[in-house]
């Protein structure tokens, strides 16, 4: 029954609830009904009901669980990486960054000779072309109608690349889509007026593992929950978790809920206090510790076998640069006293039960809104499939999306994984992109007036559970 009518009752039959008893009864009047609660009251001899009265008055729905043992691997967590230091350490960032791209690259472009670019002849004789191959970082871009001029730079300098538009539209298109600082292979030809140009482009592609689980597991990604702000779906969020504990009639979901194994949060588990201009006009708690204490006891609720996730995002009690690290404990000391909870970094890489998961808040993509052209906050997939294919989660650097001067670039996603998880754009979008399942979050809170002045409309209340088995998905939709 749902808390006001228990309150009423409780009145009706004139008695007070103690403080624990109050506190109990809020977070467990969902499994009691009317009749069992009346029936209390009318034998009930004390004034006051406390938390020991209603435990042996209320009885939560035993569900028969699948037992099976975790198999959760922390493959790169930035957390224990992090050591920051000057200006000075993002020339070694970016030098990091080209030898291992570079190299990936190499390996894609199966050719004997790589050029430097101050290796490359000025021009050739009337009537003569060549091709050549190099491998640069894309220092600047300018766009025309009917060209792009790519300045890329390798160890040994730089060089102006030129794609026209009418001679190659496809690649045209594919280098409009570049974001600046990539590491990225190029075909080119050499014309006899000395202009190099772009016949073909080799990004660092991510690819598939082709990890799967032995047996059937099923995880749930959520993210930006937004706990402590007025626009957080409380009540929708408090169905979602009596779903999780075996509360649903649908047979078939009931099956699904009951193999649920891993709940992933990829950040903004809070509103936080200062993100945005007037934040605090739309703050249902102020207090930053306050927000996590609330959110540690709404997560508790969720059932005991459930092992939770969860990483920063730009809301979050962490550095706003990334990579951050975990949610620092002097914020929510709860959650790293409890063992249920796991608290890694942004982004970091898992795997659980053989399938490899990399996970990303995705601060950089509201970034590739602005840089990229025609690309609209609607194109989820497309600004996803644009990161995997530059293999790098927050490639330019200078933009919005902070980025530590760090000595290795940390933010280079792995060659090969099977799930890529984002959030940050409260956008839902589930899909394959190069065979990899790619789910950006949608969120639990409604828009803001910050989102409106930037006419981002969020896409709340749809949840995507995978079943890693066959990475097979559903999304639990609770938005009626």
């Amino acid at each position: 029954m749902e808390l006001n009518d228990a309150l009423k009752l409780i009145e009706k039959y004139g008695f007070l609830l103690t403080n624990d008893g109050y506190e109990y009864l809020r977070e467990n009047c969902s499994y009691i009904s009317q009749e069992d609660l009346i029936g209390f009251l009318t034998i009930h001899d004390n004034l006051f009901i406390t938390k020991d009265n209603l435990e042996k008055l209320i009885k939560k729905p035993v569900m028969s669980m699948v037992k099976l043992k975790y198999d959760y691997k922390v493959i790169f967590d930035p957390t224990n990486y992090l050591k920051g230091g000057g200006a000075d350490n993002y020339s070694y960032l970016f030098r990091d960054r080209y030898n291992k791209l570079s190299n990936h690259i190499k390996e894609i472009m199966r050719v004997k000779d790589i050029t430097s670019l101050s290796a490359l002849p000025l021009k050739k004789k009337p009537g003569e072309t060549e091709e050549v191959y190099v491998i640069g970082l894309v220092y600047s871009k300018r766009l025309w109608d009917d060209k792009i001029m790519l300045e890329v730079e390798d160890y040994t300098g730089k060089q102006r690349l030129f794609i026209f538009k009418k001679r190659n539209p496809h690649v045209f298109l594919e280098a409009s889509e570049i974001p600046l600082d990539s590491v990225i292979g190029f075909k080119i030809e050499i014309t006899p007026s000395g202009i190099y140009t772009v016949k073909e482009i080799y990004y660092p592609n991510v690819k598939k593992s082709n990890g799967v689980s032995n047996d059937e597991i099923y995880v749930v990604f959520t993210s930006d929950l937004h706990i402590g702000s007025m626009k957080f779906y409380e009540d929708e969020f408090l169905e979602f978790i009596k779903i999780l504990n075996g509360q649903v009639d649908d047979f078939k979901l009931k099956r699904i809920i009951q193999k649920i194994k891993y709940i992933i949060i990829a950040g903004d588990l809070v509103e936080g206090v200062g993100v945005f201009p007037n934040q605090r006009e739309e703050l249902l708690i102020e207090d930053l510790y306050d927000q996590y204490k609330y959110a540690y006891n709404l997560l508790r609720k969720i059932r005991n076998d459930i092992k939770i996730i969860i990483i920063p995002g730009n809301h979050d009690a962490s550095r706003k640069a990334l990579p951050q690290p975990a949610i620092f404990e002097e914020f929510a000391p709860e959650f790293y006293s409890d063992k249920r909870f796991v608290m890694l970094g942004n982004p970091v890489n898992i795997s659980l039960h053989g399938v490899n998961i990399y996970i990303y808040h995705g601060d950089f993509i509201q970034d590739l809104f602005t840089m990229i052209p025609r690309l609209s906050r609607e194109n989820i997939s497309k600004a996803l499939s644009i990161l995997l294919k530059v293999r790098h989660t927050a490639p330019t650097y200078g933009l919005n999306t902070l980025i530590a001067p760090e000595k290795e670039d940390l933010l280079i996603i792995p060659k090969e994984i099977d799930i890529f998880h984002t959030g940050h754009t409260h956008k839902l979008y589930v899909g394959k992109i190069s065979g990899i399942l790619t789910i950006n979050s949608g969120t639990w809170q409604s828009q803001t007036k910050y989102q409106k002045i930037y006419g981002i409309t969020p896409d709340p209340l749809k949840v995507p559970i995978v079943n890693l088995k066959n990475l097979e998905t559903i999304v639990l939709n609770l938005a009626y």
